[in-house]
């Protein structure tokens, strides 16, 4: 069966805007990035650039695609006798997301340094176009004192009527009290975004929206959105 193992975003200045492994190891973006910059620079002085688009080795193939601003790399298995239907699926799928990556976020690749959340919008973004149809949703009661990598893999979904609830329970003498010296005022942004654009948001799109709030503290709140009926819980089957 045809599964993605990774993908990475990097500008066409080779500066790595996002990393997902879809697996229990976790790499650090800038050295995959760079690692993969320093392979793909080798290649170009043995290979033809066509060939570099398609790379197939033990275990997997990678399919790359660039865009003006972006390049896209994507580890994927693919199956056998339905290979070439497959990566042109996920060709068309990558060739969509650099269309919406550099439309939304293109007066940011004019700034010379980006900010921690600058493309926070990115990880929903791959997670709709890849996995929007193997979202399995997750209770209340498996939220609850769940481990730590059970977090990192949840998406939160903006429920239909999820920013009018909010809108009312955001004076909720229960979120009040959870959101003290907490930066619940980043709701009020990201929320009617959600609402308008794309209702997908990975957890870690949330740790990087709030840095440096006390990861539990966030666990807390988002929970309480949950249990109000603002978000739906889901993690990515795959």
């Amino acid at each position: 069966m045809v599964y993605a193992k990774e993908i990475l975003i990097l500008t066409t200045e080779s500066f790595a805007i996002y990393h997902e492994s879809f697996g229990v190891t976790k790499k650090d973006k800038d050295m995959v990035g760079s690692l993969l910059d320093a392979l793909l620079n080798f290649m170009k002085e043995v290979m033809e650039e066509e060939k570099i688009l398609g790379i197939r080795f033990g275990g997997g193939d990678l399919i790359i695609e660039r865009g003006k601003q972006v390049l896209t790399v994507i580890s994927v298995v693919l199956t056998e006798g339905q290979r070439e239907q497959e990566e042109l699926t996920f060709r068309n799928q990558l060739l969509e997301l650099i269309h919406e990556v550099e439309n939304k976020f293109q007066d940011k690749f004019k700034e010379p340094l980006f900010q921690s959340n600058t493309f926070l919008e990115i990880g929903s973004m791959v997670h709709t176009k890849f996995f929007g149809n193997q979202l399995v949703r997750i209770s209340l009661d498996d939220f609850d004192g769940a481990d730590p990598f059970f977090y990192e893999a949840l998406v939160f979904k903006l429920t239909p009527h999820g920013l009018k609830r909010y809108r009312f329970y955001n004076n909720d003498s229960v979120f009040l009290e959870l959101t003290r010296n907490f930066p619940r005022d980043k709701f009020d942004q990201i929320l009617p975004s959600m609402h308008e654009n794309n209702s997908l948001i990975h957890f870690k799109d949330y740790k990087a929206l709030f840095k440096g709030a006390d990861r539990e503290k966030i666990i807390s709140v988002l929970y309480f959105l949950a249990k109000k009926g603002i978000f739906e819980l889901f993690s990515v089957e795959r």
